[in-house]
């Protein structure tokens, strides 16, 4: 309105603060109002967990985990641009369908990811099967060379408990120096830095 200020709830009609109030009064009146529509929607505080988490791995994460240090998409360029970390990938991987008819081709999803990475899908559950962890395992000492004092980025997208679960996995194995990259290659590419096309390492059958 060109004689006054609209104040808008989500869901609810606005609330015309007219010039002709004072400006206490009209200050007092939308800070009121704003009030009255309840807290603003921000990324929720979520509490880190005892364990795993077991499900709903698309969702808001904990600031930091168990064992390591969260890091930010700054902190993780100049780790890569320095060389000084191994970046494991936990994305998940989808696997071809078993009810496809024969002949059918099927394309898997690309996946745009840091340089130099290594991408080891489905490390990131809260219950890995023994043949699974025992791959994990195997391919961190390779990565690392036995050496559980070196540098380790977890990552995989941003609000993604597999990296968390990774992360605290891994410095319950006794790696000291996990650095949790929580808003993994969503954040990476937002802030334009390069991507490559990954290819995951093959799983355990």
């Amino acid at each position: 309105m060109r004689n006054g200020t609209n104040v808008f709830c989500n869901g609810s009609l606005p609330l015309t603060i007219t010039r002709s109030a004072s400006r206490v009064f009209a200050i007092a009146l939308a800070v009121t109002a704003l009030l009255a529509c309840g807290p603003l929607a921000t990324e929720e505080l979520v509490p880190a967990p005892d364990g795993y988490r077991q499900g709903e791995f698309r969702t808001f994460v904990p600031e930091t985990v168990q064992g390591g240090r969260a890091i930010t998409t700054q902190e993780a360029k100049a780790l890569f641009d320095a060389g000084s970390a191994i970046f494991v990938d936990v994305l998940p991987q989808s696997p071809r369908p078993a009810n496809l008819p024969a002949g059918t081709i099927f394309r898997e999803k690309p996946r745009n990811d840091i340089p130099g990475s290594t991408w080891l899908p489905d490390t990131g559950y809260g219950e890995l099967a023994p043949i699974t962890e025992a791959w994990f395992r195997e391919h961190m000492q390779r990565l690392t060379a036995k050496d559980k004092t070196r540098a380790v980025v977890i990552y995989c997208l941003a609000d993604c408990w597999m990296s968390y679960n990774a992360a605290k996995r891994l410095a319950t194995w006794g790696y000291s120096n996990i650095l949790w990259y929580r808003d993994g290659t969503t954040g990476w590419e937002n802030a334009g830095f390069p991507v490559e096309d990954r290819k995951p390492v093959p799983r355990p059958q």
